[in-house]
């Protein structure tokens, strides 16, 4: 379900065209008794938008408390409404309604001509403030006395927003119009993007200099490893590039004007590399690219011949290595604690976790016991747990270190929360179930312990731990 808008203390709360609840009161009286001078706040289809009915409710946009309001209220002739930021179950409140001013009799300098993934609703609105920034308003719709189809709607605050550099490579794809000012940037030329594809694909197939085309936006950190470009140089096998392709996926998309490519590359012994990328044009007005696709399925940026490549991760400091294929992706990286996720069909895919953790505790709720000084150890206190229900330990082996393999389930969901970085915390009382590893660590490694849990829904469990074994077969140990 839908979740309530975060408050936000930087919209005023004032109201209109009511100054009080009192106002609103006596509005809703006179609205139902017919008067027309308040039945227009009577609003049933922004009701349905109000509960997330998105689909029967149509165009929420259009709502006329929305026009008149910012006639009304702020002066505006022209402007064009894109987005609504969230509603809550109950209904009688939208959040986060925003709209753009548009130059009255001006085409859009930047954006001239309409493009197939550019919003029906700001086609043609010229900015006002300069070819780039739009005045940007911000508001919030309630039903403060009745929340139904005969309600009448108040605007209960609204703030202009002020524009806001971007701080992240995802603000260079989508601007976070909840808090800045929309800014267009000018998409960029059919002939710049041509140069920088073919300058980044020939430096892959010259072997060297490919890095300094991909955009890294200053203030970010590394990236984590699903947002490192694979396979750079050449294919899994080692086989070299010798040519490319490219194909236009889709943009310039308003208003950040980023176009997205698939290229492939094809390799001196024929495999064929497919991969994502997406122009963005970066500070400074210099483009880069960003690996990952904004179209397909986002979670399979790379495939060879036709399958996803393993993504390479490190754990405890590089001691312990391993590969997963997307949809596999990271949900949590640490030292000594790492979730991926991803995997699954439909809904249930939010619930599949792969967990690995190092001298994992085990206990009741907050009270964590010690740290086991070996796998049989971190066996006995799992099976001794009353809260468990757990089979008995079959000898396995992982990346050719001797574990023990046992599945377990939680008839009663564990109250751990953040108190420790327990394996177990993973369960979900009577819908999960969990096949867990624990093995020695050689002697030299920082931990003495590692624990590598699946975990997803029952019904899924067996399609999960079928998916998850290409990842325990590429587990390698090396110590410092």
């Amino acid at each position: 379900g839908a979740e309530a808008p975060s408050p936000d203390p930087a919209i005023s709360g004032q109201m209109w065209p009511q100054t009080s609840l009192e106002e609103v009161r006596a509005a809703q009286e006179r609205a139902d008794a017919g008067d027309p001078a308040y039945t227009w706040q009577v609003d049933p289809m922004l009701v349905l938008s109000s509960y997330g009915d998105a689909e029967v409710a149509g165009d929420p946009l259009r709502a006329e408390i929305f026009e008149r309001f910012i006639r009304e209220e702020l002066g505006w002739e022209a402007f064009s409404g894109f987005a609504i930021g969230g509603y809550v179950e109950d209904g009688g409140h939208l959040g986060g309604v925003l709209f753009i001013r548009c130059a009255p009799g001006r085409t859009n300098p930047l954006y001239p001509k309409a493009y197939a993934e550019m919003p029906s609703e700001v086609r043609g609105c010229a900015p006002t403030i300069d070819d780039g920034r739009f005045e940007t308003v911000r508001f919030n719709v309630e039903q403060e006395v009745r929340v139904g189809p005969t309600g009448i709607w108040v605007v209960t605050g609204w703030k202009m927003l002020e524009p806001v550099a971007p701080g992240s490579i995802n603000d260079h794809l989508y601007t976070d119009f909840d808090a800045r000012q929309v800014e267009q940037l000018a998409p960029p030329s059919d002939a710049e993007v041509t140069e920088l594809l073919q300058a980044f694909l020939g430096a892959r197939v010259a072997g060297e200099g490919a890095e300094k085309y991909l955009h890294l936006h200053e203030s970010e950190g590394p990236p984590s490893p699903d947002e490192e470009v694979p396979i750079l140089y050449a294919t899994t096998g080692g086989s070299a590039y010798g040519r490319f392709e490219i194909e236009r996926v889709q943009g310039p998309v308003w208003p950040t004007g980023w176009i997205e490519f698939k290229v492939r590359l094809f390799a001196e012994d024929g495999t064929v590399v497919e991969q994502s990328f997406v122009v963005v044009r970066q500070e400074g007005g210099r483009l880069g690219l960003v690996y990952g696709s904004q179209t397909g399925d986002p979670r399979i940026p790379t495939t060879e011949n036709g399958q996803a490549v393993p993504v390479p991760y490190s754990f405890l400091d590089g001691e312990v290595t391993f590969a997963a294929a997307p949809p596999w992706g990271d949900t949590v990286l640490e030292r000594a604690f790492t979730v991926l996720g991803g995997v699954g069909r439909g809904s249930a895919s939010q619930f599949t976790m792969f967990t690995i953790t190092a001298d994992p505790r085990t206990g009741m709720g907050c009270e964590a016991g010690p740290v086991p000084t070996d796998a049989e150890a971190l066996v006995r206190s799992i099976r001794s747990n009353p809260d468990l229900e757990a089979t008995a330990p079959v000898a396995v082996s992982v990346g050719g270190i001797d574990a023990l393999q046992m599945d377990v389930v939680a008839p009663v969901r564990l109250d751990v929360g953040d108190c420790a970085p327990m394996v177990l915390e993973r369960l979900w009382a009577g819908q999960d179930r969990m096949r867990l590893y624990v093995l020695d660590l050689p002697e030299g490694m920082t931990a003495q312990v590692l624990a590598i849990a699946i975990s997803a829904k029952e019904s899924e469990f067996e399609y999960v731990v079928e998916a998850a074994g290409p990842i325990l077969d590429s587990f390698e140990f090396q110590a410092q």
